[in-house]
């Protein structure tokens, strides 16, 4: 027979009232001690107690279960890190979580409205995807905050401080005694990150008193002949410093150095950003910027659910965390900083 609440309050010797409030992590029951809610925690679970949140909320009409909608198959934009920081804030507020595919949009909001569920997070870049799930939000009552891009009609996000990325890059290579300091970007289209780590170099550039030469940014980091063109340039008037706006784009224009016999990171340093499979592909071991998506993922529970959190930089409904730098080979890092910084990032779980 599974155990009940009146069963732990038994073996605790504690009111019943003390173990809901404590089992459900009420508001309320932070005035009670520590050691009670530890005790209360432990003796649930020897007894094998599982909370029943169908009865919960059949109780409040509320059902505690929090929806991520996205495209499963491709989650470059938000991947497995993000959904673990997700469910491990979720689990720790008593909340489950439920998956519903992107590509057909009507049977997600059908199926989510049918389940009563009040709690939304989408991991959609596309506009018009984004525009819909924010319309049927609104029109349900239900709560959304977005996982990637910015926000979007009155409904917040969490994302990664891009501008800071490429602010902090130029600061970082201006530290190390650089002074012509490059841009590897790619066309801006419509996507915000781009801007904003665009604008960042920019103004890290300013913020240090040096206006950047025109031949020092390569527009399209995707083009080997645009790559080809930046290398070719004279050595006295060539970058010193890049800063790249994707570890993909990095790691070409890398594989395009060695073919040029340009030395990394003593003739050309170079950091990238996101930390992901790609620096594996690497011919030396690349800086770059860590995007925390585990970090992030638990902030946009924090924020869905109206809970505490640390505080975060904050424009206009979008909730911004600051990237973190791996300052590897690439850019002048020692190989004991690889490892301990390698070990660091592996032992916390982060994106590959």
């Amino acid at each position: 027979m599974a155990a009940t609440i009146k069963d732990i309050a038994r073996a605790a010797g504690i009111d019943i009232r003390v173990v809901s409030l404590t089992l459900r992590n009420h508001p309320d029951a932070k005035v009670f001690r520590e050691e009670v809610r530890q005790r209360v925690l432990r003796i649930a679970n020897e007894l094998g107690y599982e909370r029943n949140l169908l009865a919960a909320s059949m109780r409040t009409g509320i059902v505690n279960t929090v929806a991520i909608v996205g495209n499963f198959l491709e989650i470059d934009a938000f991947p497995l890190p993000g959904v673990a920081g997700i469910m491990e804030e979720c689990a720790r507020f008593g909340y489950n979580v439920r998956l519903y595919p992107d590509q057909n949009l009507e049977k997600t909001f059908s199926e989510i409205r049918g389940h009563c569920l009040k709690y939304v997070l989408s991991m959609s870049v596309d506009q018009e995807e984004r525009r819909k799930t924010a319309e049927f939000c609104s029109a349900n009552q239900i709560k959304l905050v977005y996982l990637c891009e910015g926000p979007s009609m009155g409904y917040s996000a969490v994302g990664i401080d891009n501008f800071a990325a490429g602010f902090s890059a130029v600061s970082f290579f201006a530290e190390h005694g650089h002074e012509r300091i490059g841009l590897a970007t790619v066309p801006e289209r419509s996507y915000q990150y781009i801007k904003a780590r665009n604008s960042g170099y920019r103004e890290g550039m300013k913020h240090i008193g040096i206006t950047p030469d025109p031949g020092w940014i390569i527009g399209d980091g995707e083009n080997h002949d645009c790559l080809d063109r930046f290398l070719r340039m004279e050595k006295t008037k060539r970058p010193t410093a890049i800063f790249a706006i994707s570890d993909s784009i990095a790691v070409r224009l890398l594989y395009r150095v060695a073919l040029f016999g340009i030395r990394v990171p003593e003739e050309l340093a170079v950091v990238g950003f996101g930390n992901t499979s790609m620096t594996r592909l690497s011919p030396v071991p690349l800086a770059t910027f860590e995007e925390l998506f585990f970090e992030r993922g638990k902030l946009a529970v924090d924020i869905l659910l109206e809970k505490s959190h640390e505080p975060v930089k904050k424009e206009d409904h979008f909730y911004l965390v600051e990237p973190r730098l791996i300052p590897l080979r690439s850019a002048g890092g020692s190989l004991m900083q690889n490892e301990t910084v390698a070990q660091n990032v592996k032992g916390k779980g982060k994106c590959p």
